[in-house]
């Protein structure tokens, strides 16, 4: 687990990725939305058989669905 003070620095910046075994690695692509979100904001969602992680930032939006 990460807890996200150790995670997120001062000025909306991500650190460097924490040590330990990577759980997945798909690539990112980003959809223009028409709202923009004010801050950073990822949300997790889960329903039959799958989890949502969608990622918002700025009018960028971003939406995975993982399976259980």
């Amino acid at each position: 687990r990460v807890v996200a003070a150790d995670f997120l620095e001062p000025g909306n910046a991500m650190a460097a990725a924490p040590e330990g075994k990577t759980l997945l690695r798909v690539p990112a692509r980003f959809e223009t939305v028409a709202d923009t979100a004010p801050a950073l904001a990822i949300t997790l969602a889960t329903g039959k058989g799958v989890t949502s992680l969608t990622v918002r930032y700025g009018d960028r939006r971003l939406v995975k669905e993982l399976r259980n």
